[in-house]
């Protein structure tokens, strides 16, 4: 038999959400040091011991956020990747564009990543082993099924791929439309343009990871070597001297 949910439950759990809420928007603006108890419940419209009658401590409250941010993006990541008949690189394709549209969705948390990476407090570390590190590891998983399966370059590094067009997203969905506009140009990435920005990472993406199929290109650029590989190339032809042209006899 189903247990039945009382009005005072309902409400406690509501109270709960619009806590984390508040508490998600105060410690990306101020940071956890100087975001206050006070600040948190007021703006839900209660007192700060009621704050602590659901959270026990600042700290507490501060992890509670982590954990249904990462939650959150947690469960986009898996419904992305665990799509059922869909190759590796549709999947990826879906991986970040998802990802574009929560963190702009949710800018705040974008900003509370950030906050958490450059305040240097005691537990950063910690709490990027407990909740990052799963994250990327799902990933990496995915990554190197892709290149099992052959549909993703070899030379593509999964950890480096994945930090670095999410660290992309997390910084593009982090500045304001004005300094969006300032960056990649008036409405190109905000607004209207979002779609448009979102299309252009996946695009970048796929570049980068992907081994499209023959069918779809044409002979130039199936002979054309991937951007990974042009740049290694470049790299170690820097490192060996040119050889001298040889002289004419006169």
């Amino acid at each position: 038999m189903a247990e039945e949910v009382t009005k005072g439950e309902v409400t406690k759990s509501a109270t709960v959400e619009r806590l984390l809420e508040a508490a998600e928007a105060e410690f990306a603006t101020r940071g956890y040091a100087e975001a206050r108890l006070e600040d948190i419940a007021a703006a839900v419209g209660v007192r700060r011991a009621s704050l602590l009658y659901h959270f026990a401590t600042k700290m507490d409250l501060y992890e509670r956020v982590l954990e249904r941010a990462f939650g959150d993006l947690r469960a986009l990541l898996v419904a992305a990747i665990g799509r059922p008949a869909a190759t590796y690189a549709e999947r990826l394709d879906d991986v970040v564009a998802r990802s574009v549209d929560i963190f702009t969705r949710r800018p705040l948390f974008s900003r509370l990543l950030l906050r958490d990476a450059i305040d240097h407090h005691p537990q950063a570390a910690e709490r990027t082993r407990i909740y990052v590190l799963p994250l990327l590891e799902i990933g990496e998983a995915f990554l190197h099924g892709g290149r099992a399966a052959k549909e993703f370059r070899e030379e593509v590094e999964p950890r480096q791929l994945l930090l670095f067009f999410t660290g992309a997203i997390i910084f593009h969905a982090s500045t304001s439309e004005g300094a969006r506009d300032v960056l990649w140009g008036q409405g190109r990435a905000s607004g209207r343009g979002l779609r448009a920005y979102r299309d252009g990472v996946r695009a970048m993406v796929r570049q980068l990871a992907v081994i499209e199929s023959p069918t779809r290109l044409s002979p130039a650029q199936t002979s054309r070597p991937s951007p990974m590989a042009r740049a290694k190339r470049a790299s170690a032809s820097s490192l060996v001297s040119p050889r001298q042209a040889p002289r004419r006899s006169s």
